[in-house]
Formats: C-alpha cells, structure tokens, sequence
C-alpha cells in the first residue's frame, strides 16, 4: 500500500473477502503499508477498495508468498469490486460409506439410510486421487419403530359425550400419529351423534406406506 504524499490514505481502505468474511486494510499515516493473509486451494476471493479523500495518490499492489504480482491499481484505484478469483484448484473429496448396504448412494456425503436395525457405519473420506490422505469416522444408527398402541372396539350411546379415540389405544402410544377414518383425516375427539358403526385408523408414518397403524 502506497501513498505518494505520505500522509496515509484520508480515509481510503480495501476489503478483503475470503469465502464471504471480510477484513478491512487501511492506511492511517505514511508512505507505506503492507499486510499478510492467507489464502488455500479453492478460496474465493475478492477486493474491494473503497474511496477516500484523496485517491490520486494511492496505489496499492498484491502480491503471492514468491512475491508475482497478482493485481495493483492506481493512482485513482477502481472505486468498488476491483478484482476476485479463485486461488489454486478447488479441492475435491471422494467419499466412501461402508457397509453400502441400505444406503441410497454409497459414495456421497449425505446418504439416505433405509435400515431396520442398528447398524454401525464407516465413513472414509479423501482428496480425490490422493487415496493414502484418507480420515475416516464412525456414526451408529439406532432404529426405535415407533408404538401406536393396540387394536381395541369401542361401544358408545349416541347421546353420550365426545369419544376420545387415544384411549382406546392402550398405555404403550407414541404421540405425533395422524387419524384416519378411511382416506380422510379425522380429528381425535368424535362426537357419537355423528357415528355410525366404522372403523378409524391411527397412523405413524406415511400413510401411503401404512408405517404402523391401529385400529
């Protein structure tokens, strides 16, 4: 960073944006400034430089750790987003889950996992074509099949109170389930001058897969 009066840069500075987090570089007296950051293969990176009072004299230049010029600007630097790149070669990650079985694609990072049972999984992960840099990592699933009670009948007068249908589904019930009566939702309070004999469903899941249902 250059001020050709020496006096700093009266307000000037230039924001540095790396994969979205910004810092400010500035020049508050003197000639010269000169700042370090780092950058890793696959950063996006942009500078901005935002005007001062006086910009005739301002230069400024960046340059990598073997000291080529990357960019410079000035006197009178573009005022704004004066340059953005991405340094090096984005890193990919090859991915590896094992066992396979279950699993909606095996090779990426966030499956779907189909199970049934507990099942230990191994995740093993590395630079693509750098096999010998690979970490790897544990995850155990647990399956609980949720409960939806027991099948039960209920016999009601029309002139009675209003039927709350849980309490004919025993003491063993998850919460969250939906009632059907047929393909229709259902509330689970009925009022029996409304009945007529049928049968009501409650169901944990999907309904199109019928997860676990009572009636």
């Amino acid at each position: 960073m250059v001020d050709t009066f020496g006096d700093g840069w009266n307000g000037a500075s230039i924001d540095v944006i790396i994969n979205g987090v910004i810092t400010n570089y500035g020049m508050a007296t003197g000639a010269n400034a000169s700042y370090t950051f780092t950058l890793n293969d696959g950063d996006s990176w942009e500078i901005i430089f935002i005007s001062g009072t006086f910009d005739n004299e301002i230069i400024y230049t960046f340059t990598d750790c073997n000291g080529n010029q990357i960019f410079t600007d000035g006197p009178n630097p573009v005022i704004g987003s004066a340059f953005t790149s991405t340094y090096g070669n984005p890193v990919s990650y090859t991915y590896g889950w094992d066992p396979a079985t279950g699993l909606t694609d095996a090779t990426i990072i966030d499956p779907i996992s189909s199970i049934s049972g507990q099942t230990t999984y191994v995740l093993s992960v590395f630079p693509t074509g750098h096999p010998l840099c690979v970490s790897t990592d544990t995850v155990v699933v647990n399956i609980n099949d949720p409960s939806a009670g027991q099948d039960s009948t209920a016999t009601v007068c029309q002139s009675g109170t209003g039927l709350y249908l849980y309490d004919y589904l025993g003491d063993s019930l998850d919460i969250g389930g939906t009632w059907y009566n047929g393909t229709t939702i259902i509330t689970d309070i009925l009022d029996p001058s409304n009945l007529v004999a049928d049968t009501f469903q409650y169901v944990i899941g999907t309904k199109d897969a019928w997860t676990l249902q009572q009636s």
